[in-house]
């Protein structure tokens, strides 16, 4: 229900798309938008399979704002926005910093316990 409420917010699938291409993220995962569009699609040439009604709707010149909000969806490791108890990754600097601490393999894979 939330995701439909988001939709009709954004006044339909190619509002949100571009919505989430201008935040640059998003909680909707690849494959909710993939249906999203395919059942937008599929709505527009029902005589298609909902394969070929995707197709022809992404591939479009007017499909560029999905293509782009699906790549969005793909690199959305975090939400878009910081939700409560959610911890920052590591990045930059200090991530590379870590990598010195361990160079040596042998005693990273020694620190590394199999027991179950």
């Amino acid at each position: 229900m939330v995701l439909c409420s988001l939709v009709k917010q954004a006044g339909g699938v190619e509002g949100l798309c571009k919505r989430i291409v201008k935040d640059g993220g998003t909680d909707v995962g690849e494959a909710e938008l993939v249906e999203l569009i395919t059942t937008t699609a599929k709505a527009a040439w029902p005589h298609l399979t909902p394969a070929a009604a995707f197709a022809k709707l992404f591939e479009s010149p007017g499909g560029e704002m999905l293509r782009r909000a699906i790549n969005v969806c793909k690199g959305a490791a975090y939400p878009a926005t910081p939700r409560i108890g959610q911890t920052d990754a590591v990045g930059g600097q200090d991530a590379l910093d870590t990598v010195g601490e361990d160079a040596d393999e042998s005693a990273a894979l020694a620190s590394v316990s199999l027991a179950h």
